[in-house]
């Protein structure tokens, strides 16, 4: 098995927590597929071997040899999942992966608990006087 690890096509991808997403891989049925999370490509191929990585149940992994495409499908994303992954086989893909919280649903939780200890207090005051 042999790598090109010159030049790589990147993709770059933003998501929230809690999406799910799916990145598809370029491959030849002759050459082994690859998909890992490292810094760099060496660090998944050793002895020609593709080193699994990702042991989780959220991963999961489906191939369309007809058209030279595998695709990795991803759910409940989590900020930890950011990373740079490496997919394809004879020619791999760099994908920049960033998972950022939802502000928007973490500022409405904090509002609302926020309203709710307000509330309380001025209950707390009132049955005080």
């Amino acid at each position: 098995m042999f790598f090109y690890f010159s030049s790589f096509p990147e993709l770059n991808l933003t998501k929230y927590e809690g999406d799910d997403m799916s990145i598809q891989c370029k491959h030849h049925d002759e050459h082994q597929k690859l998909f890992c999370k490292a810094h760099e490509p060496s660090m998944c191929v050793k002895d020609g071997v593709s080193l699994e990585t990702i042991r989780d149940d959220r991963f999961s992994f489906s191939d369309e040899a007809s058209t030279g495409v595998f695709t990795v499908n991803i759910t409940d994303l989590r900020e930890e999942d950011s990373g740079i992954y490496w997919c394809g086989s004879h020619i791999i893909t760099k994908v920049n992966l960033n998972v950022k919280q939802d502000f928007f649903l973490f500022n409405i939780i904090s509002i609302c608990s926020t309203l709710l200890l307000i509330g309380g207090f001025t209950v707390i005051e009132c049955l005080i006087r």
